[in-house]
């Protein structure tokens, strides 16, 4: 069994990204064979922290467990169909998109799609 943790940005020093490496550290204590795996992944975090999703994801059986990280809209949501093994969502909340109008239009359009998704 592996533990694939699976989110859109991997980002340095967010709560998101925190977390999603706090829960990488406690599995591998545990001896669980763990990864993360994300569409984008901050230069800034250490190598080998995680994974491009360009370069692909390892083939996944029943016995594994994907976290994915829900933050945000993502494509990366109807990917989740197509891995036949146990899925868990970590919901971190989506900034409500009213937040961002006027400020930034695409974090704004990103909240919306996020939520729409949920």
């Amino acid at each position: 069994m592996r533990i694939i943790q699976f989110l859109p940005t991997l980002a340095f020093g967010d709560a998101v990204g925190n977390d999603t490496i706090a829960l990488k550290k406690a599995m591998q204590e545990l001896n669980y064979d763990t990864s993360i795996y994300a569409e984008v992944v901050d230069q800034r975090l250490p190598k080998h922290t995680a994974s491009d999703l360009c370069n692909g994801m390892p083939e996944l059986d029943n016995s594994d467990i994907i976290l994915y990280h829900m933050s945000t809209g993502s494509k990366l949501n109807y990917r989740l169909e197509q891995y036949a093994c146990r899925k868990i969502m970590i919901y971190h909340n989506i900034t409500p998109p009213e937040f961002f109008r006027g400020y930034n239009a695409q974090a704004e359009a990103n909240a919306q799609y996020g939520l729409w998704l949920l």
